[in-house]
């Protein structure tokens, strides 16, 4: 692309650390590194970079209305790709059946929804998920960026249950960072009381809110765009040879 806009090749490409290219821009905060990490220089951190589309008003209604008529306290759930067939279905219907808590789960990402006879829980499938954390009091998850951000930024602790791919970097993160607790896939029956001392919990709701806090003050969409505009800017090249590389075929 450098070289279609009429720009010499970037050092990254010349140094020892080829794949950030001229900056990796990261949806986060070094609060979320691991310790001591040592990252490329042209790695940034720039926030969030949360964006979601207008939640639709009587979609929202009508998803609190039915929520109101048990009265329990919500959860909101968010499970990412499923990997090596283990479904967290036989883990939610444990703890959302008979329980002190009602679930609002989230589908787009797990296609198959399997919630059991007199499970309190309501599935959906929004483009938006703002409305429904704010309604929660805990967000559960598997360690994906959206609803983990979703949570901080709200001030929500989190339960994690990860699978695969970056579900388990996430998460580990968030305990690291005192945010989270981790629900183990291996022990379904454990999760209605960690989904109770997680809700309970003043440090991991305080800590949350902390951290919450630092990433909702960032402009994360200008801190982006501006390291986005200065890459180019970084080399300068003469009209004549942006004309002939533009004009290549």
């Amino acid at each position: 692309m450098r070289e279609e806009a009429g720009f010499p090749a970037g050092d990254s490409r010349r140094g020892n650390s080829p794949l950030p290219g001229d900056a990796l821009l990261l949806r986060g905060d070094p609060v979320l590194e691991f310790p001591g990490a040592r990252l490329p220089e042209r790695v940034w951190h720039v926030g969030p970079l949360a964006w979601e589309p207008v939640a639709d008003t009587a979609e929202v209604e009508e998803v609190r209305e039915f929520l109101a008529r048990s009265g329990k306290p919500v959860v909101y759930v968010h499970l990412g790709r499923v990997f090596e067939g283990a479904s967290r279905w036989p883990h939610l219907n444990e703890a959302f059946t008979g329980g002190r808590f009602q679930a609002v789960v989230e589908q787009g990402r797990s296609p198959h929804p399997e919630p059991a006879p007199g499970a309190d829980i309501l599935t959906v499938r929004k483009p938006w998920i703002g409305p429904l954390i704010d309604m929660a009091g805990l967000v559960v998850t598997s360690g994906t960026s959206a609803p983990v951000l979703g949570a901080l930024i709200r001030g929500w602790a989190l339960g994690a249950s990860p699978n695969g791919s970056e579900q388990p970097l996430l998460t580990w993160a968030c305990m690291r960072a005192g945010v989270a607790v981790h629900l183990p896939k291996a022990s379904p029956g454990l999760w209605p009381e960690l989904s109770e001392e997680a809700w309970r919990d003043e440090g991991l709701r305080s800590r949350a809110g902390e951290l919450g806090r630092g990433l909702a003050a960032v402009d994360s969409a200008v801190r982006a765009a501006d390291i986005v505009e200065a890459v180019p800017r970084r080399s300068e090249v003469s009209k004549e040879e942006h004309d002939e590389a533009i004009t290549r075929p």
